[in-house]
C-alpha cells in the first residue's frame, strides 16, 4: 500500500482483481521477466500492481465442498497450455509440495477443488510484493488532458477495510473482478438489492454455502425443511451435501426443467474450450455467435457431472428400499418455477408453480432454508467504468465493444488502456468465465499491452520486437511523387535482382512453403511508431468484425477505392469478405490508424501461399501488401511520408526471414507506383492477373 497519497502513485497496469485470471496474468508477467519474484532478474520495463478486495487470496470458498472434483483437466492451470516449462503449473506446484508421485498414481485428470485451490494459493503467494489485499476500487476516472482534451491516464481510487482511500495513475487498467450471484426476481421483490445475512437470514446464494450453512442451520439432527434452487453442478452439489450434513433433513431440490441433465464433456464437444476457438467464435457476426453460444450451453450451463447424477439417483432410489420408510425422503422437483416469496413464522414460503399443471396460480411450500444455485450475472465491471464510459464504444445493442485482445475499443480521445476478463462471453465464446484458456489469456493480455507500450510480440517467438527509437524520422521523399506516365515500363521477360516476371501465370510454381506462423487476434495492435514530422503516432491493429465493417463499406463505397479495388457493396458482403480473411492463415486484414483514428486499410500476406507467386520467383518468406488509404483528410505525400516506411519497417521486422515485400497495385494507379518507388520499391514489370493488369513492385533487404 502506498506510504503517502502527496501524490498518486504512477503505473503502467494495474489490475482490479487478483482472482484467477488476475493470477494467470501476474504469471505470464512473471515467466517474461516483466516482474520479478526476486526483485533481481526483471527488466522492471512495467510498473504493475494488482488491487483485490478479499483480505487474502481464496478461490470459490463458498463452494469447497469435501471430496468435490474439478471438472477440467489439471492441465488448464494458470500456466502450462500459454508456456509448459512455466514456474506456475500445477505440476510445479505438486513437486514443491512432494505430491507429484502420488497424484500420479490416483490416475486422474481432475485433482480435489480444495486442492486446486490450494494451488492458487500458493501461486498467488509469490505475488504478494505486487498485490494490495483488503482494498475495494470505488472507481475509474480519465485523466483529461488540459490541453488537448485527451485521455492518456486513469485515476483508480480505492477504499481499505478501515475506510481509507488510496488513489492511483495508470496507463492500462485491466478489470477482472469476477461474477457477482445472481439472485432471481422473486428475490429482490421480497428482499431489496441488499441480501446477506442480516436481511434474509434463512436464504443463501451457494457461492455462500460454506461461510453460512452452519449459521443458517445450527442444529445437525434438527429435522429441517431444506431446498435448494437450480439444476446446475452447484445446486446438485449442494442437494447432496446438505443431505450428508443433516441426516434428519428433508431436502428438495426445484428446478424448471424435467430432468437433472449431463453435461457432455466428450472430446469433440469439449474442443468449444479449446484457446484457438476463441478466433473462430469471434469472427463470427453476432447472431452467429448467439446461435453458437444456445448450441453448446449443454456443455457448461444447468448441467450436472454424470458421476453426480448416478449418486443422487442412488440415493433417491435408496429410500424406495424396504427400511426406508422412516428415513427423511428427499424430493426432486422438476418442472416447478417460483413465483414468489415471502417471511413468515415459519420460515421462507415459496409460491411453486408446476407448469405440467392447469393451474396458473401455483401453491405454496414453507422451507427453513432456501439455497440458491442460480448462477452468476457478469455486469460489475460496468459499475467500476461508469466514469469512462463516455470514453468506450459501443455496438448496435449498446454493449462496450471488446476486441479480440480484451482490450475495450475506446474513442479517439483515449489512448489509456482499459482490459476486461471474464465477461466476454458474448464475444469470446463459452469459455471465457472459465478456467480453460486462463494461462493462454493472460499471455494475449500482457502481449497487448506490450504492444500499445512500444513492444511488439513476433508471433509464435517469445522474444519481443523492439521499437525504433521515437526519436527517428520517417524518411521524405527524394523527389516530387510522378505522375502515372512518368514510370518506367521494363519488359516483362526481364530478370532483375533474383526476380523472374513471366508475365503471365501458366503453372504454379513448387515452392517449399513453409508454415505460417500464428495469426494475431482480430483487434491486435501489431505496430505503434511515432512520426515527428507529423507529431503523430501511426499504428496498425489486426481489423476487427464488430467495429471495422461500417468503416470498411464506406471505404469500399467510395468511387476513387472501388476504381481499384471493386469491392463495392454493403456491410454483408464486407461482413463476409473481413471474415474469409481472418479466417485464412496467409493474410492479415489491418487497419492503418494515425492517433487511433482509422484511415487506411492493409492486408499483408505471405506472398509465396499466393497466386501473385506463380509470377515471379517468390521466397518462402516473401511478404505482400494491398492498400487503400480510405478517409480523404489523410492524403498526401506528407502522410505517406509517415505511414509507408512504417508499414515497410513492420513486414521486415515481423518475421527475421522474410528479405522482400512485394506489392502489385494496378498499372495504371500511377500515383501510388510513384510513391513506391521513392520510397525504395523498384519496378519489375507489368503482369497480367485474372481481374487487372498491374505493376510488380518490390523492395529487398540483406
Amino acid at each position: 500500500m502506498p506510504a503517502t497519497q502527496s501524490q498518486p502513485e504512477q503505473f503502467d497496469v494495474l489490475c482490479v482483481g487478483f482472482g484467477p485470471a488476475g493470477l494467470a496474468i501476474a504469471a505470464a508477467m512473471a515467466d517474461e521477466k516483466i516482474i520479478s519474484l526476486d526483485k533481481t532478474t526483471a527488466d522492471e520495463s512495467l510498473r504493475v500492481r494488482f488491487i483485490e478486495k478479499q483480505s487474502s487470496f481464496l478461490w470459490h470458498g463458498g463452494m469447497l465442498l469435501d471430496g468435490t472434483k474439478m471438472q477440467i483437466s489439471f492441465l488448464k492451470d494458470l500456466a502450462t497450455l500459454r508456456d509448459p516449462t512455466s514456474n506456475f503449473t500445477f505440476l510445479k506446484y505438486l513437486h514443491e509440495n512432494d505430491r507429484l508421485v502420488p497424484f500420479v498414481n490416483l490416475g486422474t485428470w481432475n485433482p480435489y477443488r480444495v486442492e486446486f485451490n490450494d494451488y492458487l494459493s500458493w501461486a498467488a503467494k509469490k505475488f504478494e510484493q505486487y498485490c494490495d489485499y483488503g482494498e475495494q476500487v470505488i472507481s475509474v476516472d480519465p485523466l483529461i488532458h488540459p490541453q488537448d482534451g485527451t485521455v492518456s491516464q486513469l485515476r483508480v481510487t480505492s477504499r481499505t477495510s478501515d475506510g481509507a482511500r488510496i488513489v492511483r495513475d495508470t496507463k492500462n487498467i485491466i478489470v477482472a473482478i469476477g461474477g457477482q450471484p445472481r439472485y432471481p426476481d422473486f428475490v429482490h421483490r421480497s428482499i431489496g438489492s441488499q441480501i446477506d445475512h442480516a436481511t434474509a437470514p434463512h436464504l443463501a446464494h451457494t457461492s455462500q454455502y460454506t461461510y453460512r450453512v452452519q449459521r443458517m442451520l445450527p442444529d445437525a439432527s434438527a429435522s429441517y425443511r431444506l431446498a435448494v434452487v437450480g439444476s446446475g453442478q452447484s445446486a446438485a452439489e449442494v442437494f447432496m451435501d446438505l443431505g450428508r450434513r443433516y441426516p434428519n433433513a428433508q431436502v428438495n431440490l426445484i428446478f424448471r426443467d424435467s430432468s437433472l441433465r449431463p453435461s457432455d464433456d466428450s472430446p469433440f464437444v469439449n474442443e468449444v474450450f479449446d484457446p484457438d476457438r476463441r478466433d473462430a467464435f469471434y469472427a463470427q457476426t453476432s447472431e452467429q455467435r448467439k446461435t453458437s453460444l444456445i448450441r453448446d450451453k449443454a456443455t457448461n450451463y444447468s448441467v450436472v457431472n454424470e458421476n453426480l447424477i448416478n449418486e443422487i439417483y442412488g440415493m433417491m432410489y435408496m429410500q424406495r428400499l424396504p427400511g426406508s420408510e422412516t428415513r427423511p425422503k428427499h424430493a426432486l422437483m422438476p418442472n416447478h418455477s417460483i413465483l414468489d416469496m415471502h417471511y413468515s413464522n415459519d420460515g421462507i414460503t415459496l409460491t411453486l408453480r408446476n407448469s405440467r399443471s392447469d393451474d396458473t396460480t401455483g401453491y405454496e411450500r414453507t422451507f427453513d432454508a432456501v439455497f440458491l444455485g442460480t448462477g452468476y450475472e457478469r455486469f460489475a465491471h460496468l459499475d467500476v467504468l461508469q466514469p469512462v464510459l463516455p470514453y468506450l464504444n459501443k455496438d448496435q445493442d449498446n454493449k462496450i465493444v471488446v476486441g479480440r485482445d480484451y482490450r475495450v475499443l475506446t474513442t479517439n480521445d483515449c489512448r489509456a488502456g482499459i482490459y476486461v476478463q471474464g465477461c466476454c462471453e458474448d464475444t469470446h465464446g463459452l469459455s471465457d468465465t472459465l478456467l480453460s484458456v486462463l494461462g493462454v489469456r493472460g499471455g494475449e493480455v500482457l502481449h497487448s499491452i506490450q504492444a500499445r507500450m512500444n513492444k511488439v510480440q513476433i508471433y509464435g517467438q517469445k522474444q519481443s520486437y523492439n521499437m525504433v527509437d521515437v526519436k527517428q524520422t520517417a524518411t521524405p521523399p527524394a523527389s516530387p511523387v510522378p505522375s502515372p506516365t512518368t514510370y518506367q515500363r521494363i519488359n516483362v521477360d526481364r530478370i532483375d535482382s533474383g526476380i523472374n516476371v513471366t508475365g503471365t501465370k501458366e503453372q504454379s510454381q513448387e515452392l517449399d512453403l513453409a508454415p505460417c506462423p500464428p495469426k494475431p487476434l482480430p483487434g491486435t495492435t501489431l505496430f505503434s511508431k511515432y512520426i515527428p514530422h507529423l507529431d503523430e503516432t501511426f499504428s496498425i491493429r489486426v481489423a476487427n468484425l464488430q467495429t471495422d465493417i461500417a468503416l470498411l463499406t464506406k471505404w469500399h463505397n467510395n468511387p476513387r477505392v472501388s476504381k481499384f479495388w471493386n469491392e463495392v457493396g454493403d456491410e454483408s458482403h464486407h461482413t463476409k469478405y473481413l471474415s474469409t480473411l481472418l479466417a485464412d492463415p496467409h493474410s492479415i486484414p489491418c487497419i492503418g490508424m494515425f492517433n487511433d483514428i482509422p484511415f487506411a486499410y492493409f492486408e499483408i500476406y505471405w506472398a509465396a501461399h499466393d497466386r501473385l507467386a506463380g509470377f515471379y520467383d517468390a521466397g518462402t518468406h516473401d511478404r505482400g501488401l494491398h492498400l487503400l488509404v480510405g478517409e480523404e483528410a489523410y492524403r498526401g505525400s506528407h502522410r505517406v511520408e509517415g505511414w509507408l516506411p512504417a508499414v515497410v519497417e513492420f513486414m521486415f521486422g515481423d518475421c527475421s526471414e522474410t528479405k522482400r515485400v512485394v506489392l502489385e497495385p494496378r498499372a495504371d494507379n500511377g500515383k501510388l507506383i510513384g510513391y513506391l518507388c521513392n520510397f525504395g520499391f523498384q519496378f519489375r514489370g507489368e503482369i497480367k492477373l485474372p481481374h487487372k493488369t498491374a505493376a510488380l513492385m518490390a523492395m529487398e533487404t540483406e
